[in-house]
């Protein structure tokens, strides 16, 4: 996803749904290339934007399969944790998005 990122700002918009973390670049055509996964959410649906950096920063530092993120809302700062690890926390701020 970063490569398509890149062409903005390096912006991806993740977008959590009952079923499944649609992920993609914040750029014209990005549905064109969207990645999925299937996921457990609880609560309502979500859209937030980040810089792909960040996301992988994070995924760089962690060895668990399982994530937990919590999102209050799409401006919000974003926490992530490991499933297995409770001391380990990241926080990550979205980037504001107009639509």
């Amino acid at each position: 996803m970063s490569v398509f990122a890149r062409e903005f700002s390096n912006i991806i918009i993740c977008q959590f749904t009952k079923e499944e973390l649609k992920i993609t670049p914040k750029v014209q055509g990005g549905e064109d290339n969207r990645v999925s996964q299937e996921t457990e959410h609880k609560g309502e649906e979500q859209k937030v934007a980040f810089n792909y950096k960040f996301i992988v920063e994070f995924l760089n530092n962690v060895g668990g399969k399982n994530i937990i993120i919590e999102i209050l809302r799409p401006d919000a700062p974003i926490i992530f944790k490991q499933e297995k690890e409770a001391g380990f926390l990241h926080i990550i701020m979205p980037v504001r998005i107009q639509e």
